[in-house]
């Protein structure tokens, strides 16, 4: 292996950690943990998986307008067909999750029964299954991928790739997600994907530059001690589901420090820990079955509970019953490794069928 495979392959394996790290950042997130640490973590975990998109995102994705258009499908079947297909799962087994009693659902909110297809199919259009209401992030990226790819093709094609209009543009959709939030307008979430194209595009311009350069632990330091002070002072934290972040240059700022903290933790990472780089690395590599399911892994929790402590099924509409240090541990490890499990067992039927 050549030195530029190695370190390629090592840039790689960074990646892989830390995007390991933020979606475990996810998943502590939705658990019941303090306030202040949910507002912290919430200040850059999603504004991190936009810019590492953005990051990945290729010239050779807009070099012609075939180009566009494979890039476009590819988006699609990895993206917005996941997106729809998981919700139109969760949105047929729906009623059978609310146990036939009106009383018992399976998130923090009622949703009422779906008494005919018109029902279903409304529900498809109008909202995401509370069970997997992370994955709204899987729709907003793939129309957010797909703007940009646009844009960066009209640019290059009409304006020869001039740069400065690629950022006027995309300053101009950051405004008007600004002003689609002071509006109270986020239908199919395109408020947050003219905001978040910002955050893409800046992953997209970092890539031209070796980020482990600015990962040290002055750096870590720094931007941890920040982002602990922003988090005392500020009232909410980033909601992008929800298009809050207060305003553009706060989004960068957090979105920056964030994302040092991430990067600078995997580099010592890949460094000093073979056995943790190889967990955090599976686990960068099976991000998309964790953000789908790892509430419904919360549910097997719940069913545990339940069953150990006699407690009233209603409880199973909780997200989670217990919040202390123990049983927060094992809906953390149940979040993360389930939905790694089942992939990797998917992943090697699928192979094998292939065979056959």
């Amino acid at each position: 292996m050549t030195s530029e495979s190695a370190k390629s392959n090592k840039r790689i394996e960074i990646f892989d950690i830390a995007k390991g790290i933020a979606i475990i950042l996810v998943v502590i997130a939705h658990l019941g943990i303090p306030e202040f640490w949910r507002k912290f973590i919430f200040l850059f975990h999603m504004p991190f998986f936009f810019f590492i998109a953005g990051y990945f995102f290729k010239e050779k994705y807009y070099a012609t307008l075939k180009d566009v258009l494979i890039y476009i499908k590819k988006r699609f079947l990895r993206l917005f067909c996941v997106y729809l297909g998981c919700n139109a799962i969760f949105i047929i087994l729906h009623n059978f999750y609310k146990l036939n009693t009106d009383k018992i659902s399976y998130s923090e909110s009622f949703v009422p029964y779906y008494n005919s297809f018109s029902d279903m199919l409304k529900a498809l259009v109008t909202h995401v299954e509370p069970l997997i209401q992370p994955i709204w992030f899987l729709f907003a990226l793939f129309l957010a991928a797909v703007i940009f790819a646009i844009i960066s093709f009209v640019s290059k094609k009409c304006f020869k790739d001039n740069e400065w209009l690629r950022f006027i543009v995309i300053l101009c959709f950051s405004q008007i997600g600004i002003w689609l939030y002071f509006h109270k307008i986020n239908a199919a979430y395109i408020g947050t994907v003219c905001s978040v194209l910002s955050i893409y595009y800046f992953g997209y311009l970092t890539s031209k530059t070796d980020i482990n350069k600015f990962c040290s632990v002055i750096s870590f330091m720094l931007s941890f001690i920040l982002l602990i002070v922003i988090n005392i002072f500020t009232d909410k934290s980033i909601g992008l589901e929800s298009n809050f972040y207060y305003n553009i240059g706060f989004l960068f700022l957090t979105t920056t420090l964030g994302t040092t903290v991430i990067f600078t933790l995997s580099k010592y990472i890949a460094k000093y820990s073979s056995l943790i780089t190889k967990f955090l690395s599976i686990i960068g590599e099976n991000t998309m079955p964790i953000l789908i399911l790892h509430f419904s892994c919360f549910k097997l929790i719940n069913i545990l509970i339940i069953l150990i402590y006699g407690y009233s099924i209603d409880k199973l509409y909780l997200r989670y019953i217990h919040t202390d240090i123990f049983w927060t541990l094992v809906y953390l490890i149940s979040g993360v490794c389930i939905p790694v499990v089942l992939n990797i067992w998917y992943k090697r039927i699928k192979s094998e069928l292939i065979k056959i």
